[in-house]
C-alpha cells in the first residue's frame, strides 16, 4: 500500500471512530438527559470495586480512536499481507492481548492499588466514620 494512501486512512479513521463515538453518546445525550458514568466496576458476581470517582462515557471518544490507530499499520504492511497464517496470528494476538493485558491491568493494577491507597487514608486520616464524627463535635 503506498504511503499517502496508509497516510489518509491514518488520518481519517480514527476521526470517524471518535465522530461515531460522540454521535452515539450525543443521541443518548439528548434521548436520556445525561451520559453514564462508571462509579464501579463488577469483578465477579460476589466482587464489586468502586472507584474513588465516576469515569464518564466521554472518555470513549478519546479512547476509541486507538483501534484504528493500531490496527491499520499492522495490516495494511505488506510483508505482513503476504502471509495469511501471520496475519490471522498478529489479529488474533493482538485482540487477545489487549483483552487479557486490560483484565490484568484492571484486576491487579486497579484493585490492589485502590486496595493499598484506601489502608494508606484510614491509616493515616482514619476512618470516614471518625472523620464524620470528628467534624459534627
Amino acid at each position: 500500500m503506498e504511503k499517502a494512501r496508509k497516510r489518509k486512512l491514518m488520518f481519517c479513521w480514527p476521526l470517524v471512530t471518535a465522530g461515531l463515538i460522540a454521535l452515539f453518546w450525543a443521541i443518548w445525550y439528548l434521548a436520556v438527559g445525561q451520559v453514564p458514568t462508571t462509579t464501579s466496576i463488577k469483578m465477579t458476581d460476589n466482587w464489586t470495586s468502586n472507584l474513588p470517582f465516576g469515569i464518564s462515557r466521554w472518555w470513549d471518544i478519546l479512547i476509541g480512536p486507538i483501534w484504528p490507530i493500531c490496527l491499520i499499520p499492522l495490516f495494511t504492511n505488506e510483508k505482513i499481507r503476504k502471509n495469511k497464517n501471520l496475519t490471522f496470528g498478529l489479529g488474533l494476538g493482538l485482540g487477545l492481548g489487549l483483552v487479557l493485558g486490560l483484565a490484568f491491568g484492571l484486576v491487579f493494577g486497579l484493585v490492589l492499588g485502590l486496595k493499598w491507597l484506601f489502608s494508606f487514608f484510614k491509616k493515616n486520616f482514619g476512618s470516614s466514620q471518625e472523620l464524620a464524627n470528628s467534624k459534627a463535635n
